[in-house]
């Protein structure tokens, strides 16, 4: 029984670890975006094909570097300080808002400003597939890349 228990043990705490690696890659991965998105040397382009789906269309190209360069002229303002924080640690006041599957959950990120939403984040195999959302009413919808 003793063994077991043990087992149970080193079980769960390899899990946990492996959890954590990964929330901590996806975490980097948001950061690096960030970072690369206040940087005004690196081009739109670049950002776009290390950090996005690369197999979008035309048009979704240019909806993306809308996107982008108004992200960046947020980024570029006074006073900016960016926190980011999973889905299941951020405060209610920001998750109820949104309309999201339980499978995204786990992927969901949000970058604050000053504690306020500044965009949420949604990854998936190692890349960005949203870092916007639309209002409708009191809801917020993910804006899929």
């Amino acid at each position: 029984m003793i063994r077991f228990g043990f087992f149970i043990l080193i079980v769960c705490l390899v899990a946990c670890q492996s959890q954590t690696r990964l929330e901590s890659e996806k975490l980097n991965l948001i950061s690096d975006f960030m970072e690369s998105a206040r940087d005004e040397k690196i081009p739109n382009d670049y950002i776009i094909q290390k950090f996005l789906p690369v197999d979008t269309a035309r048009k979704m190209r240019e909806i993306e570097n809308t996107i982008l360069n108004e992200v960046r002229s947020e980024l570029n303002r006074d006073n900016v300080r960016l926190k980011y924080v999973s889905y299941a640690k951020a405060e209610d006041k920001i998750t109820r808002t949104f309309e999201v599957s339980d499978l995204e959950l786990d992927n969901l990120y949000f970058v604050l400003n000053n504690d306020s939403l500044f965009v949420p984040v949604l990854v998936s195999n190692g890349r960005i597939i949203s870092f916007s959302s639309l209002r409708k009413g009191d809801r917020r919808y993910l804006l899929l890349l």
